[in-house]
């Protein structure tokens, strides 16, 4: 993929994606999660709630067990069963 990827492009997203805050909607709790070893994304340019240790950048396929932990414990009494 970044073989194949103009690199101003690339610059550009990145800098895009580290740069973006959500925005807030009210009652509408945000999470992040993100891989200490993130070679694309580097851990120390995010303010996650949790990071996996060990895990790159595809951690919802690498890390699902972790991942589904932490989606569970975020999302805890947020739906009706």
């Amino acid at each position: 993929m970044f073989k194949e990827m103009d690199s101003r492009f690339m610059h550009w997203v990145l800098r895009a994606l580290l740069g973006w805050r959500p925005t807030p909607l009210e009652g509408i709790p945000v999470h992040q999660i993100h891989g200490r070893r993130d070679l694309l994304i580097p851990a120390r340019r995010v303010e996650a709630d949790e990071y996996i240790p060990g895990g790159g950048h595809m951690i919802n396929v690498t890390h699902a067990g972790e991942v589904n932990t932490f989606l569970r414990n975020t999302t805890r009494g947020l739906f009706k069963q």
